[in-house]
């Protein structure tokens, strides 16, 4: 059985209201799914939390949310934090996610002083000293920061840890880029404090185009919904009005391209292979727009302040009728961004992290119990039970190959968590996950795959991995999705079995 030791509490901090953005939440939410999801228990969001769309998407999802009747810089605020932290059962893992430029080196120093372990977003590099255990910057090129931190803080760094929430997983991204753009879809945050949504609607509305679609997303906290809905009723074009938007995933599998400041919602929509026009709002985005446009995923028009209206429209006019520059922009976008960075940073968090450790002569009777479990024989795409002498030669037989990775995870107790296979051929590999019965349920299967993706990515040249999987094993399915897994279009049969085909593909992020 599994420890209760493996469980665990983060304490997400981070405000949004209309002088925070809700970028900071809303990237947190990310992370707390995939703890979620790896069960370790408890997530709580304390913080001064106006908005209520993103009130109600928290506690949808099922996570406790605490008002901060006496946000930070108020004393309170850690008195708050310590209160809280005492009520826990402080033997278990306990984590405090800290997101927003408002927090010093005090209030960090604060927490862990009450025996919160610390991860702090950070993607400015405002600060002189950075107080924390773990520092998390998800920008392109992080990696090339110098912090100032105590030596035994853990940087992730870099697009690899881009904080994806698990709506946006379930999207294929559509590569085929239309001869002319037809549908645009205007981003500029939930509050939207320098009123760049309207200047760009008036630059859309001067367009010299036929057909168009707009859609404008805001959130409750904007303060010119009204003047927007208006000049969403005088558009020559459709345009509609998303207010409070729950899943963006649709709107961005929508969009042919799209105009938005240059925030964490970048990393969702370089996901989705959208071609961006990005606008600086703050001092902040400059990195992560100058990232974007030098690898060519986006185009960058700098600070909003400064930015002529003509100028956003030519730019968007060019762009509609370039279809193989939007076609590059969304091919290299995608390329940056895979998915699975709030995972990488959860097995960072969770106690009972995972090794892989290579299958031996051992391990063949172990092999052989685990083929022979009824749901692994149903998922299979030959469900007759398979025999000692038939399992033999089969194992004596990949053991032989050279290029045949096989591994058995094992937790922090060791014990067998299950094993994964990649037979590899040339550039390529096909995958095989299993779970031992008494370990499912428990999220180790998604962490068990990506270890092992992460692993043949480096010991291996392959540039893409393939996963056949029976019509009706949902649960298979989920899992190489959440993984980032892409489905073919083409229906395919396995031994005359329905099934679908589902790859990875190498990135610059992944090895």
């Amino acid at each position: 059985m599994i420890s209760n030791s493996t469980r665990g509490i983060i304490v997400v901090r981070a405000d949004a209201c209309h002088v925070v953005g809700s970028g900071h939440v809303m990237r947190c939410l990310a992370l707390a799914q995939a703890w979620r999801f790896f069960k370790h228990g408890q997530v709580i969001f304390f913080g001064n939390i106006t908005d209520k769309g993103i009130k109600a998407r928290i506690q949808r999802e099922g996570f406790t949310l605490i008002k901060a009747s006496r946000p930070y810089p108020n004393p309170a605020d850690a008195d708050a934090m310590g209160k809280l932290l005492a009520a826990q059962d402080t033997k278990l893992e306990h984590w405090c996610v800290v997101d927003g430029y408002h927090f010093k080196k005090d209030y960090i120093r604060l927490l862990r002083r009450q025996g919160w372990k610390v991860l702090r977003f950070d993607d400015y590099h405002h600060l002189e000293q950075y107080e924390a255990d773990i520092i998390l910057n998800q920008n392109l090129d992080a990696e090339k920061i110098n912090y100032k931190s105590a030596p035994w803080t853990l940087l992730l760094l870099g697009g690899h840890f881009a904080q994806l929430r698990q709506e946006f997983l379930a999207y294929s991204p559509n590569y085929d880029q239309p001869q002319t753009a037809h549908r645009i879809l205007l981003t500029f945050g939930g509050s939207d404090p320098s009123g760049l949504t309207s200047r760009a609607m008036n630059a859309i509305a001067a367009l010299d185009c036929r057909d168009l679609e707009i859609k404008v997303v805001i959130g409750q906290t904007n303060k010119e919904t009204d003047l927007i809905t208006k000049s969403a009723s005088q558009m020559p074009f459709p345009c509609e009005i998303c207010q409070a938007v729950d899943d963006m995933a649709p709107l961005f599998s929508w969009a042919d391209l799209a105009l938005g400041t240059a925030g964490s919602t970048c990393w969702e929509m370089a996901y989705f292979g959208i071609p961006m026009i990005l606008i600086i709002a703050a001092e902040n985005q400059k990195l992560v727009a100058a990232g974007l446009a030098r690898r060519g995923a986006a185009i960058n028009l700098g600070s909003g302040q400064k930015l002529r209206s003509g100028v956003l429209t030519k730019t968007t006019q060019n762009l509609i009728f370039d279809q193989d520059k939007r076609r590059s922009m969304a091919e290299t976008a995608r390329s940056l961004i895979d998915g699975r960075g709030a995972l990488r940073v959860v097995e960072r968090l969770a106690k009972d992290k995972l090794l892989l450790r290579p299958v031996t002569e051992r391990d063949c009777r172990l092999i052989f119990q685990w083929a022979n479990e009824e749901k692994v024989r149903d998922s299979s795409f030959t469900s007759k039970t398979i025999t000692w002498p038939e399992h033999r030669r089969w194992f004596s037989e990949i053991s032989r190959q050279p290029y045949h990775m096989f591994f058995i995870g094992v937790n922090a107790s060791n014990n067998n968590i299950g094993q994964l296979r990649f037979d590899v051929h040339g550039h390529e590999a096909e995958v095989s996950i299993s779970l031992a019965p008494q370990f499912r349920g428990f999220g180790y299967g998604r962490q068990l795959l990506n270890l092992g993706i992460d692993k043949a990515w480096r010991r291996t040249g392959i540039h893409l991995i393939r996963a056949r999987i029976k019509a009706d094993n949902k649960n298979s399915l989920r899992l190489f999705s959440q993984a980032g897994f892409r489905a073919g279009s083409q229906k395919i049969k396995v031994k005359g079995v329905a099934a679908i085909e589902m790859t990875l593909k190498r990135t610059n992020n992944n090895g």
